[in-house]
């Protein structure tokens, strides 16, 4: 999924795989423990961003599970068709969606043009560009055609169907 915004900034969002792709060496990591349905369900990510000045950074991190990706696709999709309301079990407050993991957050900034939605995303602990001064969470506004943010849910919701939940 990439969005990009009317100033040039970017950003993208790739699933590499499972965090812990091969549930028998995840077993055998602890003997004694069954792995449970969050081990097994842990998505590794790749970001890529963009900022309006040109600044750059990525970051790999498992910071979704496979049930919060296919939420942030279902909050992506009715952002994109103006119904930006309780469609997930994911945790929303305030239109807010964010995971159980802090590398992440999206919520909405009002844009006066019809047909134009603002998408910030709030990076935060690993998704923090490795040189930063401070640990303060970095907001991105991406303003983009609704169109455009619609075609952004459908690659991500494709791309996950090479993960479900297991």
């Amino acid at each position: 999924m990439e969005l990009v915004s009317d100033d040039g900034a970017r950003f993208s969002l790739t699933v590499l795989g499972y965090e812990f792709p091969d549930v028998e060496a995840l077993a055998a990591t602890d003997p004694d423990a069954e792995p449970d349905e969050d081990d097994l369900n842990w998505l590794l990510v790749r970001g890529d961003v963009t900022t309006a000045d040109g600044t750059r950074w990525s970051f790999e991190d498992g910071c979704l599970t496979a049930w919060e990706a296919a939420d942030l696709g279902a909050w992506l999709r009715a952002v994109a068709d103006g119904v930006p309301a309780d469609v997930t079990d994911a945790w929303l407050e305030d239109g807010r969606i964010s995971f159980t993991e802090p590398a992440l957050a999206f919520d909405l900034a009002t844009v006066p043009t019809p047909g134009r939605v603002a998408v910030r995303v709030t990076l935060s602990a690993e998704a923090l560009p490795p040189d930063a001064a401070s640990r303060a969470p970095v907001t991105l506004t991406l303003v983009t055609a609704a169109d455009a943010l619609g075609v952004a849910a459908g690659r991500w919701t494709r791309e996950l169907a090479r993960y479900p939940p297991r």
